[in-house]
Order: C-alpha cells, then sequence, then structure tokens
C-alpha cells in the first residue's frame, strides 16, 4: 500500500539502483555534504549545476577612452555574482592587437570589475558589441 514501508523496514545497505525508479532521488533524499565528486560521471556537470554568475553579452567601449600604455576598469554587470567569486572572463571574437580584457573581482551583488588594457602603441579604436562571456564561481 502507498506509505506503508519506510525506512524502519529496509536494510542498510540492501537497496541498488535497479531498486529505484527514475528520478526518484532528489536533493531532499540528499544529506548533506554526501555526494563528492567520485560519485559524479565525468563530464556530466555544466555551469547550471555550479553556483555562481554568468553573463553572456557584448560590450561597448568608445574609441580613445584607454590611452596608449594603460589601463582602465570596466564594471560588467553579471547576474548572481557574489562578492568573494573566482571570476573566469572570456571574449568571444577577435579584438585590437596589443588591447586586452580580463577579469578581476566581484566588487559587489552581481557586478563583476574588469580591466581594459591598451598597449597597442597607438589609439584604441572602438569596441562595439563585443561578445564576452564572464563566469563566476564559489
Amino acid at each position: 500500500a502507498d506509505n506503508a514501508i519506510d525506512g524502519g523496514e529496509v536494510a542498510d545497505n540492501s537497496m541498488f539502483a535497479a531498486d529505484l525508479g527514475p528520478d526518484s532521488v532528489a536533493a531532499s533524499e540528499l544529506a548533506d555534504n554526501s555526494v563528492a565528486g567520485a560519485n559524479v560521471v565525468n563530464n556530466s556537470l555544466t555551469f547550471s549545476d555550479i553556483q555562481g554568475g554568468v553573463a553572456t553579452g557584448n560590450v561597448s567601449i568608445g574609441a580613445g577612452s584607454v590611452a596608449n600604455g594603460s589601463c582602465e576598469n570596466v564594471a560588467i554587470a553579471v547576474g548572481g555574482a557574489t562578492v568573494g567569486d573566482a571570476v573566469v572572463f572570456s571574449v568571444q571574437a577577435d579584438m585590437q592587437n596589443g588591447v586586452f580584457f580580463y577579469g578581476v573581482r566581484v566588487s559587489a551583488a552581481d557586478t563583476v570589475d574588469s580591466v581594459l588594457c591598451n598597449f597597442s602603441g597607438g589609439a584604441l579604436a572602438a569596441i562595439t558589441n563585443l561578445p564576452v562571456r564572464i563566469l563566476t564561481f564559489r
């Protein structure tokens, strides 16, 4: 009958994967810290399985806004980013030679500080709709 058997009627270590229905075990059935890396199938996790923030979008910076030989801070909105997260910053298209972005830190909730540097030997060309992907990890 429904709900006729509970944990008291099941011997320890007597249940196996074959005894469970598909999707029958959810987070509420798992004890805190009961699943470790060894319990996860290789290459089965995606970023949506990891705590952190993610943004995929476009960045635009005006021509000449970073002088040659210098760097400027650029704050970028990243939903879910939390102070203390590690930042991975990736540009998804070509940039002017000698010009680069990198992620520095999460300075406030949902805000990633990045740095744009111009070591091109000349004026910074306008950056228009540069596709970027930014991830943060706890």
